[in-house]
């Protein structure tokens, strides 16, 4: 008899985790709206750089959106699926590194213009970034 696998043990975090990051994309939409309405004047790079950050974050609340929906909606006959990756799981992997790659970029643009010598402050920021979405892609695929 193959064990039994209690869902709501296996995804009760789950759950509290997709709570709170509904509740900081909300936050991220009047964050991002505030400044497309304040700052106007701003440089093009910089307002395509926070719509980029909005939609790529919008299609992130999308797919956990189809997580929630997939694992407790659909599979709530069928416990056994809880245990089964979907798709939507590894593009919310791929959407969070490539949202990484967009604000830690920036950052280590805003270091290089604030002053041009820190070349090493630079390279250093982004080792460490690239080690961050390297790593994180590796846990995320084991």
């Amino acid at each position: 008899m193959a064990p039994t696998v209690d869902p709501a043990q296996l995804l009760d975090g789950f759950v509290v985790v997709l709570c709170i990051g509904f509740i900081l994309y909300g936050v991220l939409c009047a964050q991002a709206f505030y400044y497309w309405g304040t700052y106007t004047k701003d440089h093009w790079a910089v307002k395509t750089l926070v719509a980029i950050v909005w939609i790529l974050e919008s299609l992130h609340v999308a797919f956990c959106i189809h997580i929630v929906h997939t694992y407790f909606v659909l599979s709530i006959r069928d416990p056994e699926h809880a245990t089964k990756i979907i798709w939507s799981v590894g593009a919310t992997m791929i959407l969070g590194a490539l949202i990484s790659i967009q604000i830690q970029g920036f950052y280590i643009w805003r270091i290089w213009r604030l002053r041009r010598q820190a070349i090493v402050s630079g390279i250093l920021v982004s080792g460490f970034s690239l080690a961050h979405v390297v790593l994180g892609a590796n846990a995320k695929a084991i």
